[in-house]
């Protein structure tokens, strides 16, 4: 969380869309529902400059230049949830970036080491080989 006045603010929350509705679509209703209890939630948009980066590089140092036009630069959220394998790429820069403090939750396709992303919630057609940890989500009622 980050301070605001002197009290703590809402956590921090970004929404990585990228070129897939379908994907967007399951990170933004991921994100609607963090955003009803509290979080601080803002969709942000993996512009063509990232994506080629992510393609490009994806065990590598991130591009900044890519990252801040894409307009993803510091203040580094608390958590960043990505869906689809460029996204994945981009959330562990993000992440790297920080530090390490901002928290990954990946819904779907993995372009990093599962042991990186403490939060994954595969896709039933996207079996995933058991490890630690996962956060299986429910499904919503």
């Amino acid at each position: 969380m980050h301070e605001s006045g002197g009290r703590k603010a809402a956590p921090r929350l970004w929404l990585l869309q990228g070129k897939l509705a379908g994907d967007n679509a399951q990170v933004l209703a991921l994100g609607h529902s963090l955003s009803a209890t509290g979080f601080d939630a803002e969709p942000r948009t993996i512009g063509a400059d990232l994506r080629q980066a992510a393609k490009r590089r994806p065990g590598r140092t991130p591009d900044i230049t890519a990252l801040a036009k894409s307009g993803l630069r510091a203040p580094w959220p608390d958590v960043i949830i990505a869906c689809g394998s460029t996204p994945c790429i981009v959330a562990q820069w993000v992440k790297r970036l920080s530090g390490g403090r901002t928290v990954h939750v990946q819904l779907g396709r993995l372009a990093a080491k599962p042991e990186r992303i403490p939060y994954v919630h595969p896709f039933s057609s996207r079996r995933l080989a058991p490890r630690r940890p996962v956060m299986v989500l429910p499904p919503r009622r």
